[in-house]
């Protein structure tokens, strides 16, 4: 078992740590280990997210990163052996991305050999494959990241991947289906799902939320979200952000969709609300061709969107009754209030005549704007 050691800083007194003989010069954080032989070895880094995941490859038996003959295939798969710090969602995701655009494409190029050319070429070919915006967006933001980490391992001088030109997002509005569309897809949805639709419409949880929420995590008509499922249903993980985990009050009709629904089903493993036919932890894959076939059978629901179609839903309703941007964004588990605003901003009603009036009762005035010819 190895660790990380501050070569700046050295205990002081009281406890308190102090600038050190060293303080400056060379880099900061060492990494220091045992190899099989025995023998104490250590290689200095410039942060100590890079000295623990020098670290994190050895004690995982990935390789190290050496420049001859390292293929992006063989550094990425060292470089997400690394990541100690990501969710298993996140983990997933990555690995996706990887397998299915990132290595295909480039994952045999030796990492000195790969240029913006290289990239470009990668980009065009995953819009043209048929991966939205925000898909390629996030796959070349995966790639960039991998290339950083080899600059910082000293294998490649700069990222090549910076400054590669991005397709440009959609700004098209949000869809958001009415009531009586929430309703269909709640009836074309299989039994087992069908409350599971209602609750997520009706308090705008996550799929990933509901699929992990739990029985002990209901008290009368409050609902405390602060873990989810991973996609392959293993285990739990933590939620999305810190702002994630929320207690969102219910009303009656998510109250009675779940008392009926465990009446009928019962609790699953873990105490979890919804599963699968058989009986197990629901999979993110499973939802998703559930949501596939419900699409086939109800018609005029908008053209793009799964299960995140019921979070747009409850937030509509959240705003037509006069909630403010920080309570959506509360209820919702939004890091930053910016996101509510630019996802659903045009939802938010606007009253010219409201607010002049609001201003000449402010400033005391009863006269009409002086700010040139009024029409």
């Amino acid at each position: 078992m190895g660790h990380v050691r501050d070569r700046w800083m050295i205990p002081g007194e009281h406890g308190r740590r102090v600038k050190g003989a060293r303080w400056g010069q060379g880099k900061r954080w060492q990494a220091r280990w045992l190899d099989e032989s025995g023998r104490e070895r250590s290689a200095a880094f410039g942060t100590r997210d890079e000295a623990t995941v020098h670290l994190a490859r050895i004690e995982t038996g990935a390789p190290i990163p050496t420049a001859e003959g390292m293929t992006l295939r063989t550094y990425a798969t060292g470089w997400l052996a690394g990541r100690l710090d990501l969710r298993p969602t996140s983990l997933s995701q990555i690995r996706s991305r990887l397998d299915v655009r990132i290595l295909p494409d480039l994952g045999d190029l030796p990492m000195a050999a790969i240029t913006r050319t290289h990239i470009r070429a990668a980009v065009t070919s995953w819009s043209a494959s048929g991966a939205g915006p925000r898909t390629v967006r996030s796959t070349y933001g995966t790639l960039s990241q991998i290339l950083k980490a080899a600059t910082l391992d000293g294998l490649i001088p700069t990222n090549p991947a910076k400054g590669v030109e991005m397709p440009r997002l959609s700004r098209d509005r949000v869809e958001i289906p009415d009531a009586a569309k929430v309703h269909q897809i709640e009836a074309a949805l299989p039994a087992r799902l069908q409350s599971m639709a209602l609750v997520i419409a009706a308090t705008g949880i996550r799929i990933g939320e509901a699929r992990g929420l739990t029985v002990d995590r209901i008290k009368g008509d409050r609902l405390t979200v602060d873990r989810q499922r991973t996609l392959d249903g293993s285990e739990f993980c933590d939620v999305k952000t810190a702002a994630a985990v929320r207690t969102i009050h219910m009303g009656k009709l998510a109250r009675e969709a779940i008392r009926k629904h465990l009446a009928t089903y019962g609790a699953g493993p873990d105490g979890l609300i919804w599963r699968g036919p058989d009986d197990q932890p629901l999979r993110h894959d499973a939802t998703v061709q559930a949501w596939a076939r419900m699409r086939r059978k109800v018609a005029g629901l908008p053209a793009r969107g799964g299960w995140h179609l019921l979070r747009h839903y409850n937030a509509s309703v959240l705003i037509a009754a006069g909630l403010s941007v920080r309570a959506v964004a509360d209820r919702l588990g939004h890091e930053d209030p910016s996101i509510t605003l630019r996802t659903y901003s045009h939802l938010w009603p606007t009253d010219q005549r409201a607010a002049a009036d609001a201003i000449d009762a402010a400033l005391g005035s009863s006269e009409p704007y002086r700010l040139g010819a009024m029409p």
